[in-house]
């Protein structure tokens, strides 16, 4: 059986996909890797002793990437396997087209959220920016559902989250639950890495924040640091990746002069 990972994120930072490759290492699975395009590295790489083709550009997503989204479909069309696996909404949507292509594939999805009923994130003042945000999550949620009946195995990480996704997706086969237990790390002693990199002292109490992306305005962040801010004993540290997102949210700490919360680019998962 020959397994093709499409990834939407960096493997290095994708836990969820570093987990499935060490099952496949355990199953003895012959699987090759779909990555993302990156800066200098080669289009032909290997990761865990899998083979993996970098053929995408990081802003797939976009709509104005419609030609690159049609030769991403060439190209996996191209490849031999039997078993498509892919992980996000955008990537089920190329997965779809392939199998339109190969009929004969297995075509798995593992959606561990709800996407159609994510909050949208207004960032902008802008009536028509929000115009277009909201006609474009529509576009997305009809994408997402549309040619349901091409999917063969739907995976997901709970009973609730099945109970919707089965009916939403109109499965074939009930949603395999897999869980999303993380595999149990051996700690050999404490890291005051955060304390020293921000001089925190030893009695303030850390509340971590860690997330890929951190957005304003969308799940109460401002909230939680009006509530920490300036508190004695107490402060935030927030774990993102270092863009315009993240500058707003760091902008609203700023303008509230509190100096007990702590920005940090995301930290990859080997570190």
């Amino acid at each position: 059986m020959k397994v093709l990972l499409l990834l939407d994120n960096e493997v290095y930072n994708d836990k969820r996909a570093i987990n499935e490759l060490q099952l496949f290492q355990e199953m003895q699975l012959n699987v090759t890797i779909v990555h993302r395009v990156e800066a200098g590295k080669p289009q032909e790489d290997t990761f865990m002793g899998y083979p993996m083709k970098r053929l995408y550009h990081p802003d797939l997503h976009k709509i104005k990437f419609r030609k690159e989204r049609r030769a991403l479909i060439d190209k996996i069309a191209a490849l031999d396997f039997n078993v498509l696996l892919c992980h996000n909404h955008l990537m089920y949507f190329i997965a779809r087209e392939v199998k339109k292509r190969k009929p004969h594939i297995i075509l798995i999805y593992e959606s561990r959220e709800l996407y159609h009923a994510w909050p949208i994130n207004y960032s902008s003042n802008s009536l028509s920016l929000k115009i277009k945000t909201w006609l474009v999550r529509k576009y997305e949620i009809y994408r997402e559902r549309k040619d349901s009946h091409l999917l063969d195995v739907l995976l997901t990480v709970c009973e609730s989250l099945g109970e919707i996704l089965g009916p939403y997706f109109h499965v074939k086969h009930a949603p395999v639950i897999i869980r999303s237990i993380p595999r149990l790390e051996s700690i050999t002693q404490k890291s005051d890495y955060l304390r020293t990199k921000f001089s925190i002292p030893a009695s303030t109490k850390i509340l971590l924040f860690s997330g890929a992306n951190i957005y304003p305005k969308t799940r109460n962040i401002e909230p939680a640091i009006d509530q920490i801010g300036n508190q004695p004993d107490k402060c935030l540290v927030i774990l993102a990746a270092n863009n315009r997102h993240r500058a707003a949210v760091e902008q609203y700490a700023k303008d509230r002069a509190y100096t007990n919360i702590y920005f940090h680019d995301r930290v990859a998962i080997k570190e």
